[in-house]
């Protein structure tokens, strides 16, 4: 498959250079050759990556915990609806929907709606969540929503929405496009290809530095937009690895974020093999909060995986000890929490509407205002 959609590309660059937007779209979601739409063995051990539910069960019941005090700020309303965009295996949802258990009345309440395009991935998910069957409900988009009164959900899903890739050559910005010569794709840069790029960037109060290189995801500010449209009352929860705006200093940035993965091993040649590999950037947490509250919601907090868990008993949700369990449990808590591990480099927004919150157990002590 991987030469028919390269194939593909190079038909299309034939006709003109690509924006690396529209490379990116290609590689993950062609509809018959993209990396997230076609039958293939993705996430966990015998995939390319792994989340913080494949790690352990505790990370699922920690945002159980969340979602049961949400529903009681919300004054416990009978239909409660737990949207979850890109489920992925359907283990998360699962974990959730088990802890949930613990709460008659609430479980009760639950309705479950996976935002999900991929029919394969589709298929996995309903095996998964056979049990809890009468609670789940499968939609293609955003726009399939009515009004809800709930929380929306994602885990490391933003980070791969196809962005534009931007970089500073004198005084001057320029997109970056792909070409295509001698067996390869290679980066030229050219013409800003739509004037929302230089939105985002001056509503963020964004400075360049000559040779730097950013990635603007715009799918990301549209994706929240059409989401608050929808959200009558309650919360959006977003997890992923990012940064501030004011962290684009940080040398490490200089040449942008992108990356991919395969077979549990990271690359920045995110031009090699395209549909066969994932492609991932980081999520600007500034342009969720400014893009967020132009659109209506407000911003409960911000903070680490690591405080978020923490606050929420991570360690009592798991049997810890001297034993064989108790020592792969500690691993994968580690795993989930220590800096160096998913602790710190995924980071948790929550943003809410129709509501007055004055704290959440995850965000307890820790309210960054991620300042711009």
């Amino acid at each position: 498959m991987g030469r028919e959609l390269k194939e593909f590309l190079i038909n299309k660059i034939a006709a003109g250079p690509l924006r690396f937007y529209d490379f990116m779209q290609y590689a993950l979601y062609h509809p018959c050759w993209g990396y997230y739409v076609k039958d293939k063995v993705k996430i966990g051990k015998e995939g390319d990556f792994y989340t913080s539910p494949h790690v352990h069960s505790a990370f699922g019941h920690c945002i159980a915990d969340q979602l049961h005090e949400m529903w009681t700020i919300c004054h416990k309303p009978r239909d409660f609806y737990l949207v979850e965009a890109g489920p992925g295996t359907g283990l998360l949802a699962s974990d959730i929907l088990e802890y949930c258990q613990k709460h008659e009345d609430f479980f009760t309440a639950i309705k479950y709606v996976l935002l999900e395009i991929s029919p394969y991935m589709i298929e996995i998910q309903k095996n998964k969540l056979e049990k809890y069957a009468a609670k789940c409900i499968w939609i293609k988009s955003i726009a399939s929503l009515n009004s809800f009164t709930g929380v929306a959900f994602a885990n490391e899903l933003l980070d791969a929405f196809p962005v534009h890739k931007v970089i500073k050559t004198g005084d001057e910005l320029k997109e970056v496009y792909i070409n295509y010569q001698d067996g390869s794709f290679y980066e030229a840069p050219g013409e800003i290809s739509t004037h929302d790029i230089m939105v985002y960037i001056n509503e963020l109060n964004i400075e360049l530095k000559d040779g730097q290189e950013l990635e603007i995801n715009l799918e990301a500010k549209e994706w929240l937009k059409e989401l608050a449209s929808k959200l009558d009352k309650g919360f959006v929860i977003t997890i992923d690895y990012g940064y501030k705006t004011s962290e684009l200093d940080e040398p490490f940035r200089f040449k942008g974020t992108l990356m991919s993965y395969s077979n549990h091993t990271s690359t920045d040649d995110v031009l090699e093999k395209p549909g066969e590999q994932d492609i991932t950037s980081h999520v600007n947490f500034s342009a969720l909060k400014h893009f967020g509250e132009k659109a209506g919601l407000q911003t409960a907090g911000y903070t680490s995986q690591m405080r978020f868990l923490i606050n929420l008993g991570i360690a009592d949700k798991m049997t810890l000890g001297p034993n064989a369990e108790g020592v792969k449990n500690s691993l994968a808590l580690k795993r989930l929490i220590l800096p160096d591990g998913m602790g710190e480099r995924f980071k948790v927004l929550v943003q809410y509407k129709g509501l007055e919150v004055t704290k959440l157990k995850g965000l307890s002590g820790f309210f960054d205002t991620l300042k711009i």
